[in-house]
């Protein structure tokens, strides 16, 4: 790799962002335990004209995780807590949920629990609201259900590493910040690496996040919390280099706990999985990969390491749209393109093109998967002469083929049209890398008679009520802080409750009404990473 030579290249990637009026990144390429390659594009402050540099301090969102768990392998190779102990033996406060729940468990995201943060959406709670750890565990302790079996299967959950945060104070009576600063952090000689336990904290170089608005200038992306366990940990680029170079050494940790840390997940049926210590064991073209990405607020980060091949990618971003991942990976087909054994995959060689209306016109119609991780589906409809998902906010769809699409602002969700095995139009959704079919189903009945619905419902699990009214032909639903939404019909009884505007991605949470003898009973609402959160109507 002729690095020099590259560098034109690596810094195009990121020429929309390297002005002095838009946001941006930290980048650093290491080689052999070594940064080869460092610079900042764009600013870490808007207000007051302070440039990225290699320095500037990030949130890295769920990269924090593999810290966390770092933190719990040190304390099971020396001892003082098993991978297969039940949880509750150090977080007595968990629910019984009729089944052992293990540390095990919650370090690989098998454990069934339900997102708390998600949960607190549901709870009517907004984003922007000040929140602490405590209140993502009270509303954890009220939980009287799981998703799925502990063990039963990988679904990805930040209430897990919530809780090993707990244990790991349970078990040393030290925070997790106090333990990885003794542990990790400075053994490591990270000086400039901490979790944020508190949103007051003021600290010299941190970046302020940011989110685009539609006039072309920029909003402070809120982050009111500090949750240190599945996020909030603050680095930077130069620290994150000591931290990368431990994985090869071994030297302050040791080798037992290097180990411990890359040991992946297997379900209960014995199908392993591809997630370890708070890090993804996978391979792009051919090549292996160790990586995790992190998003909080307007903060987006990836460590993409190439173990085999020592080089290891990270960029740090302040700026809500910015996609490291798809970056990185851009990088590493610059940096890496005579070491992969497998050809750049077919979709990502592709550009956008251009089809006529009547080319988009069959697409249009209403997708739905009654279970499916990524949300129960969607409306496609045509606006403005181009396909958009809608979701309340319209995701314009923008053609790489006659049937495939990404989705603009979101480059990484790809959409493709087909038939399902009966001939039945559906549409399929790439997330993370796996396609999961919807069929196309008939647009429900415009049925003008709510009346059934409306009523007031309560869930003890999260101490809210929900206001189900009627409002200009349509079915609405008053959540709390979070506001009034529409609720938009899938089929009978069934509802999608458009939350994207709040969590800035395409996605809708289900409301399944139920009822008793004909009669409307309650309802259940249902996310990505949340099954079956029942309301009773009072």
């Amino acid at each position: 790799m002729e690095l020099e030579k590259l560098i034109p290249q690596i810094d195009g990637l990121f020429s929309k962002w390297d002005t002095t009026y838009s946001p941006g990144c930290a980048l650093a390429l290491i080689q052999d335990g070594e940064i080869t390659y460092s610079r900042g594009y764009g600013m870490a402050s808007l207000e007051f004209g302070v440039p990225i540099t290699p320095q500037t301090i990030f949130q890295i969102g769920s990269i924090s995780k593999q810290f966390t768990a770092m933190a719990i392998a040190i304390l099971a190779v020396e001892g003082r807590i098993r991978l297969d102990d039940d949880v509750r033996i150090y977080v007595p406060e968990i629910p019984d949920f009729g089944k052992t729940i293990t540390i095990n468990h919650l370090v690989h995201h098998i454990s069934g629990m339900r997102s708390i943060g998600e949960v607190n959406t549901i709870a009517g709670n907004r984003g922007d609201d000040v929140t602490y750890m405590s209140d993502y565990l009270g509303l954890l302790f009220r939980q009287r259900a799981l998703n799925f079996e502990p063990g039963e299967r990988y679904l990805y959950c930040n209430t897990g590493f919530a809780v090993l945060g707990a244990i790991v104070q349970k078990v040393t009576g030290l925070t997790l910040q106090q333990f990885c600063d003794q542990h990790i952090f400075k053994p490591l000689g990270m000086r400039h690496t901490r979790f944020q336990e508190s949103h007051r904290l003021v600290l010299p170089g941190f970046a302020q996040s940011y989110a685009p608005l539609d006039d072309g200038g920029f909003e402070r992306e809120i982050l009111p919390h500090g949750l240190p366990g599945s996020t909030s940990l603050l680095t930077t680029v130069e620290d994150l280099l000591y931290w990368d170079r431990e994985f090869y050494t071994g030297k302050v940790l040791g080798k037992a706990v290097i180990d411990q840390a890359h040991e992946t997940g297997i379900l209960n049926n014995g199908q392993p999985i591809d997630y370890a210590f708070g890090i993804h064991i996978n391979q792009y073209r051919g090549l292996k990969t160790v990586k995790h990405t992190g998003s909080d607020a307007g903060f987006r980060a990836v460590l993409m390491r190439f173990p085999d091949e020592r080089f290891t990618i990270l960029i740090l971003s302040n700026l809500s749209t910015s996609n490291p991942e798809k970056t990185a990976r851009k990088i590493a087909d610059l940096c890496l393109a005579d070491k992969f054994t497998e050809p750049l995959p077919e979709e990502e060689k592709l550009q956008p093109i251009s089809l006529p209306v009547e080319k988009l016109e069959p697409y249009t119609g209403l997708y739905y998967h009654p279970t499916a991780d990524a949300g129960p589906g969607a409306q496609v409809i045509l606006r403005d002469q181009k396909l958009t998902l809608d979701l309340g906010e319209g995701y314009a769809l923008v053609p790489l083929t006659d049937n495939l699409f990404y989705t603009e602002g979101l480059e990484d969700l790809k959409v493709r049209f087909g038939k399902d095995e009966t001939g039945k139009n559906s549409m399929s959704w790439l997330v993370d890398g796996e396609w999961t079919l919807y069929p196309q189903i008939e647009l429900p009945q415009d049925s003008k008679d709510f009346s059934a619905f409306c009523g007031r419902y309560y869930c003890d699990e999260t101490e809210t009520y929900y206001t189900i009214f009627e409002r200009g032909g349509g079915l609405w639903v008053k959540m709390g802080r979070q506001g009034e939404f529409l609720l938009k019909p899938f089929m009978a009884d069934v509802y999608a409750l458009d939350v994207a505007t709040l969590l800035k991605e395409p996605v809708a949470f289900k409301v399944a009404f139920s009822r008793k003898n004909g009669q409307v009973d309650g309802l259940y609402v249902s996310s990505g990473r949340i099954k079956n959160m029942q309301y009773e109507k009072l």
